[in-house]
């Protein structure tokens, strides 16, 4: 999955467990990706991608969409990051992901 800063959300969401919704990397500008967004208050979110994308780069901007409406974007901190140990259920995810974006890159 990966690890995104400088979030910016257009329609605010929240919630530990994530929100799915399909995934924009700009390299792939034709191409949308499925997965879940876990969003955090200060502005970074983990993203868990249903297929990996051999493009993600630090430094690439990624869009989120939830049936064409532009949810929000954000900055590839690093990519990728090796999901931990536990990944199992979705709230599971979660707090796997809140404990990888509390990591040093």
């Amino acid at each position: 999955y990966l690890r995104l800063t400088k979030v910016n959300w257009i329609s605010p969401i929240s919630g530990i467990e994530g929100v799915r919704c399909q995934i924009q990397v700009a390299l792939e500008v034709e191409k949308f990706s499925t997965g879940l967004v876990f969003p955090f208050e200060d502005d970074t979110a983990i993203v868990e991608l249903d297929e990996p994308t051999d493009l993600a780069r630090p430094g690439t901007f990624v869009a989120f969409y939830e049936q064409g409406d532009l949810l929000g974007g954000a900055i590839m901190d690093e990519a990728p990051v090796k999901p931990p140990v536990g990944w199992e259920s979705t709230a599971e995810r979660g707090r796997a992901a809140r404990a990888v974006a509390t990591q040093s890159p």
